[in-house]
């Protein structure tokens, strides 16, 4: 599934390679991290304008997709680059960001067909 793959590949992505005799990553773990939270957001954006907009159940969907895959690497990829950042309270700050990916879901799966019903494409 894309949430297997979508973690490991990013993690390629901001492991540390060597080119020239130098050891650097091909991307910082923390911009890996904000490409991913932005792709997550537009996810939902798109989600919201699918429905809002024409009322599309599958532009629904295929949005939340898009947020889906990158929640997956949201919760990994501070993994690598936290405890650095918060020597001490790792623990503390990964439950809290997971917390809150799981609060944006509950809060998505709640409202999103709410408003799939108001825009008119509830009809089966």
């Amino acid at each position: 599934t894309p949430s297997a793959f979508v973690p490991l590949l990013l993690g390629l992505l901001s492991t540390t390679t060597t080119s020239g005799g130098s050891s650097a990553p091909l991307f910082k773990p923390e911009d890996v991290f904000l490409a991913c939270a932005w792709t997550a957001v537009l996810g939902n954006v798109m989600s919201a304008v699918a429905v809002a907009a024409f009322g599309s159940y599958h532009g629904l969907v295929a949005g939340r997709a898009v947020a889906g895959m990158a929640y997956e690497a949201v919760d990994m990829l501070p993994l690598g680059f936290l405890p650095a950042l918060l020597p001490g309270s790792w623990a503390s700050w990964s439950g809290f960001l997971n917390g809150i990916l799981r609060l944006g879901s509950a809060f998505a799966f709640v409202f999103l067909p709410r408003v799939y019903d108001k825009a008119g494409g509830g009809g089966g």
